[in-house]
């Protein structure tokens, strides 16, 4: 699985592929753009928009720029709307191009023996070797040119330079003015305005103390001896029975995360006792689905990209979890309650 930084993307005018692939299917994609990347083939992939884009606007857009189109198909990836729209838009770039005589490639990268019925006759590879083979040197560059330290953004010129100037310039005075709000230099001007959390103490440190890290001693499923004073202990009622949500948005939120797309109901089961997942990320959240998530009881990584909710509060007594981690942009958007007591270390992404 790629554990690395994110993979820049390409900002540019020169001809660059479009990766296109599900969110889930993320550590299976990843390494075939870092090889991308690596070799200098400019490539383009949403992680590269930058925080408070419209995002749909943003792929749009980026798609219809492309010069070449490649779909990482699976099965999560068939159905998906965003994905589907992105199959859509990207036939009907390609047949505009073809009336004009223009370049415009689709291939299909099956990452599990997957195959897309609208991408039919279309070129298909099962390897980064395959892949590499169908892509010509015009998607070759430096390595250098459209990219940046920061997603989203190009480096290019004199002008570019003086504009990255006074994005430093404006995070330094950002960053004074919240030393001074979480400081209480600005209380008596704007009483009430400090918010919940220091920065500080949510700084990136590896040699932080997090308390000792423990296995949850937990019986197997299938052993008799799980009764129901053991589901008391772990707060579920009924085992079998489907989660009621309160917000529509939220089971579908979770759905997205655990990578379950069937029709069957969601169970108690399925959260309060799932041994698979050590690690979830989502692409937004809400606060009903942080108070559900506290109760994965081997949960002990939580990537959290987007979405709109106020507290950690739920998770801070939870068994497992050991790393929380948030873009700082959305941490300062929400003004997020962070527990000043709890069993994990919150990373900030810049």
């Amino acid at each position: 699985m790629y554990e690395g930084d994110r993979i820049p993307a390409y900002e540019g005018k020169e001809p660059y592929v479009f990766i296109s692939y599900r969110h889930m299917n993320s550590p299976r994609v990843m390494p075939d753009v870092e090889a991308l990347y690596k070799k200098k083939y400019r490539a383009w992939y949403d992680e590269g928009i930058a925080p408070g884009s419209e995002w749909p606007a943003n792929i749009a857009n980026h798609l219809e720029a492309a010069k070449a189109v490649v779909f990482f198909i699976s099965d999560s990836f068939i159905g998906a709307i965003n994905c589907e729209n992105e199959v859509e838009n990207a036939l009907r770039f390609e047949k505009q191009r073809k009336e004009k005589g223009r370049e415009y490639s689709l291939i299909q990268y099956s990452i599990d023996g997957t195959r897309h019925p609208k991408l039919e006759g279309y070129p298909l590879v099962t390897s980064t070797e395959e892949l590499l083979a169908l892509l010509p040197d015009s998607f070759i560059g430096d390595g250098r040119t459209g990219y940046s330290s920061e997603l989203g953004k190009v480096r290019r010129g004199n002008i570019w330079n003086i504009l990255i100037g006074l994005v430093i310039a404006l995070s330094a005075a950002m960053g004074l003015a919240v030393f001074g709000l979480q400081n209480g230099y600005f209380d008596r001007y704007f009483p009430g305005i400090r918010s919940n959390v220091s920065y500080e103490d949510l700084a990136y440190d590896e040699e932080a103390d997090m308390g000792e890290v423990t296995d949850a001693e937990l019986p197997d499923i299938s052993n008799d001896s799980v009764s129901d004073e053991f589901w008391n202990q772990i707060g579920v009622k009924n085992p079998a029975g489907e989660l009621e949500f309160q917000n529509e948005n939220s089971e579908w939120i979770l759905r997205d995360a655990l990578g379950i797309h069937d029709e069957r109901p969601l169970n108690n089961l399925d959260v309060s006792y799932n041994k698979d997942v050590t690690e979830l990320r989502f692409y937004d959240m809400n606060d009903e689905v942080i108070a559900i998530i506290a109760d994965f009881p081997y949960l002990r990584r939580l990537y959290i990209y987007g979405g709109s909710f106020s507290t950690l509060e739920p998770l801070a007594r939870h068994i497992n979890l050991r790393r929380v981690y948030l873009p700082r942009y959305l941490l300062e958007q929400n003004e997020i309650t962070i527990p000043s007591e709890r069993t994990f270390k919150v990373y900030l992404d810049d």
